[in-house]
Parts: C-alpha cells; structure tokens; sequence
C-alpha cells in the first residue's frame, strides 16, 4: 500500500519530503494509462530513469500540491499524479524515451543515472566502477551486481544477486552471490573478471555461457607484503581484499591487494608479485607497464623495477595545460586509462576534470570539464563543480568528483560523475 500515513501527516515539510524520496510505484493502483492518468506501469517507467533534476521535480510539485490544499484533506492517488508528472515533463524535456541524438565529436551526455533500474536489480545505488567489453558494451558494479548496459539503453546483470556470497561457482553468474565486488576486467576473449574484496578472491565469468567460477584466491587474508605463494597455483593464493584488477592484451590477469600487484599467468595459472607499494588504483599500459594516479601520475616498468613521473607532483593544484611533466598539477585522480596511442586519461578527481596526457610529447590538456577556474584554483581556490552540459562541449560541462573512467573501442570515453549519481559519454573520435 501507499505511505497513506504520511499522506494524512502533510503538515511539514519533511514528511513530503520523506514521500518524495521514498514512493514506490509498485505500490500504487494498477489502472489504465490515458493522456492524463499515469498507470502503476508508467510510474514505474518514470522511476527508472529518475535522475536528480527529475526528483527536485517531483518534490517540488509534490510540495505545490500540498501548499495550494488550502486545509483540504490531501488525495494519495491525485498526489502522486502530480508528482509523477513533473518528473516525466523533466525526462522528457532531457530526451528520455527518444533515441539519443548522436553526439558529435568532443560532445558530451549522460547514459546512467543511478535512478536507472530494472526487475533484475536491486535497490539502485551510484556505480563504482567501470569497464567495457570487447563488444563495446558498459559494464558497472552496483552493489553486490555486475550491471550492463544494452545497446536499446536498457539495464541488465550479468553477474551476482542481492544477497551476501560468494556461493555459486559452476552455475549461472546471474544467480551467484558476491560478497563485495570492487573491480572488474574484461579478457581478450571476453571473459569477465570480478575482484571480490570481501571474499579475498577472483571470480570468472565465462563469456561463452556465463558460468562462475573462482579462479584466484583461497578466500584467506595472508599478511601484507608477505607472498610466499610466489610461482604457485593463483587458485591456492591469499589474496588479502583485491580492490583492482586489469587484463592485459595477452589474458595476464594483474590484481592489487594489499599494497601489491600480482600477475597470474595466461598459460600456467601460476601467480607471481610485480610490483610492491602499489596505490590503491591502478591500470596498464600498451607494454603491460603499470600507471598510478594520485597527484602524480607515474609509471612502473616491471622489467627493470623502475618507477617514473609521466605527469604531476606530489602537491595539490589545478594547471599546466599545455605543458608536461612536474609543471602539471592534479588533485586527488582517482583513476587512470590509457588507449591504443598511449594516450592517457586521467579522472582528476578533486578539480573536477578529465584531462589527457598526450602519449606522443606528454602535454597536459583538459577534455572533460570547465576550463574556466573558480578563483585561484593554483593556491587553494574552488573547482568548478555541478551538473551540466550534456550535448554539448565536454570541456565546458560541469562535473562533481569524477571517478573510473574507461574507453570502448570505437572512441567513447566513459566515467563515473560521482557527485552527481551518474555515468557520463564522451565522444573523443
């Protein structure tokens, strides 16, 4: 049933608050849809792309109708109508419903919005995530699921229900349980590789039937930096919280768990360390050399156990577009890519930015996010941050805490818009 005792408490504020963030359409009454009355179905449509400027719509509209009751008692059903048809006008004055425009070169939208679910998920939370199989398809974890995007914008899992695991290895992905998945990677070959922090372990996903299994980790903790499993089966490994995971081009799979990076070889299974004082994120690039982000981005060449600055310093800041080297500053990146020109995309984090680093002569320059500074951002002054501009240019969009960015083949470039609760697109070439 509805709230209905909220509904008769609309005397504050808060309760219609409250109504507003916590409706469900599934509980209102089933009934044909015409020009003017929303079913339970079209509710439910509204819910799943509901983003933050459709629910400022819907408690605005909601708080409209209680003020104009003029001592009237308030009607649950006549309510929600109101509501809900605020929130639609918002969807669809942003497109929703309509085949997405196809965006031009350096232009930006968004393509999730974590009010976005289906029958198949479970309490919509914000992405942490990304990858994009070799198929060009999104991939995300939300909560304890492994989430696709379908080229229709549709949403399905892939991997992993609402419960607690990790239990079912040699069935359907679709019904194992992951305990807390923190990172995902795609094979060559399209298999799926899922970091369970909270089970100390990897899982495999089978691109060809989709069945799971546990193809690294023991489910043990093991001490930190101490790896006398070196040169042994992965599957017998301590794999203490893996909270990243990479493939390479050859299916070496690499996973960062306490402070170090370890290698499980494609051809024998066997795990090895390659690097130890990792940070806390991690990605490859074409050489299958390591790149950190933070305020300095470096890379660690495996062969000769030599780390180097690609970009930035250990200081916070924003600038030096347009150079290289120690004259860039970052701010807190969460997350590094690099494509197939070791061109290298950065999340940076805390100005609100993704910038690139040219693979060819290193120079820094901003794709994704206001150029334009708040005060002296160099000395301590404020990023620009909110959530704006989707179909148009990616360097005048307002971000808020970008985070995991990741590249299709086909020159897309996604990332988390943290801040905002949504995934973002865009267009490189």
């Amino acid at each position: 049933m509805l709230k209905s005792h909220i509904f008769t408490r609309l005397g504050s504020l808060a309760a219609i608050l409250v109504l507003a963030a916590g409706i469900n359409a599934a509980d209102a009454p089933a009934g044909a849809s015409d020009a003017t009355t929303l079913s339970a179905a079209d509710m439910a449509l509204i819910d799943k792309n509901m983003n933050a400027e459709d629910k400022a719509a819907f408690k605005k509209a909601m708080l409209q109708y209680y003020q104009g009751l003029n001592g009237k008692a308030p009607d649950q059903m006549q309510g929600l109508q109101v509501a809900y048809k605020a929130a639609k006008q918002s969807q669809e004055a942003r497109g929703v419903g309509k085949a997405p425009k196809e965006l031009q070169i350096g232009q930006i939208r968004t393509v999730v919005s974590c009010g976005a679910s289906s029958d198949q998920l479970s309490k919509p939370q914000v992405p942490k995530y990304l990858a994009v199989s070799p198929s060009n398809a999104l991939h995300w974890i939300v909560g304890r699921q492994v989430v696709r995007l379908n080229a229709d914008g549709s949403q399905t899992v892939v991997a992993g229900i609402s419960e607690d695991g990790p239990v079912g290895d040699g069935g359907p992905a679709v019904n194992a349980r992951l305990t807390m998945p923190s990172a995902i990677a795609f094979a060559p070959n399209g298999d799926l590789y899922i970091a369970d922090q909270g089970a100390h372990c990897i899982r495999k996903v089978q691109a060809s039937d989709g069945v799971i299994s546990t193809c690294a980790g023991d489910g043990t903790i093991g001490g930190a930096g101490n790896h006398p499993d070196d040169g042994g089966p992965a599957i017998k490994a301590k794999l203490g919280g893996p909270s990243d995971l990479r493939v390479d081009t050859k299916g070496n799979i690499y996973v960062l768990h306490q402070s170090l990076i370890r290698k499980i070889d494609a051809a024998t299974g066997n795990i090895s360390t390659v690097m130890e004082g990792a940070s806390s994120k991690f990605a490859l690039d074409v050489k299958a050399d390591i790149l950190s982000p933070g305020n300095r981005i470096s890379r660690y060449i495996i062969t000769s156990q030599k780390d180097e600055t690609i970009a930035g310093a250990r200081v916070d800041g924003y600038g030096g577009d347009g150079k290289a080297g120690d004259q860039v500053r970052f701010k807190e990146s969460d997350s590094v890519v690099v494509d197939a020109n070791g061109d290298i995309y950065v999340a940076d984090t805390g100005n609100n930015r993704i910038r690139k680093i040219s693979g060819t002569d290193g120079i820094v320059s901003t794709v994704v996010g206001s150029t334009t500074p708040v005060g002296n951002e160099a000395v301590g002054g404020k990023p620009p941050k909110g959530y704006s501009g989707d179909g148009g240019p990616a360097n005048s969009a307002l971000l808020d805490s970008p985070e995991s960015v990741a590249l299709d083949g086909i020159g897309n470039l996604y990332f988390i818009d943290r801040g905002n609760k949504v995934i973002r697109m865009v267009k490189l070439h």
